[in-house]
């Protein structure tokens, strides 16, 4: 009975992992997000956007590198320097564009 007890685990479900490349994504692009609202943003709508830009951006980023063979610094299977461009690409077009 108390082998059951401890054996219990594997009948429980299991939640899917949150894998290190998803948090390395989302933590960059966060970071990016609110060092960009700190430099240029106006009122707290913007960090909101900001935020989903900076993803779109860093995502877009991550699937122009996978064009080049080549990548300066790889952090958990995403290219930092390619993704990080086109996170700050997004965000000076979204600044410009927002009023």
């Amino acid at each position: 009975m108390t082998y059951d007890v401890f054996c219990r685990s594997s009948k429980q479900p299991t939640m899917p992992a949150i894998t290190p490349t998803i948090i390395v994504f989302f933590g960059f692009s966060t970071a990016f997000a609110l060092i960009f609202q700190l430099w240029r943003g106006r009122r707290l709508a913007h960090l909101l956007l900001f935020w989903l830009v900076s993803i779109l951006g860093f995502g877009l980023g991550y699937l122009a590198a996978s064009l080049w063979s080549i990548h300066p610094w790889v952090l958990g299977e995403i290219p930092i320097v390619e993704a990080s461009v086109g996170s700050l690409i997004l965000l000076l077009v979204a600044s410009r564009t927002t009023v």
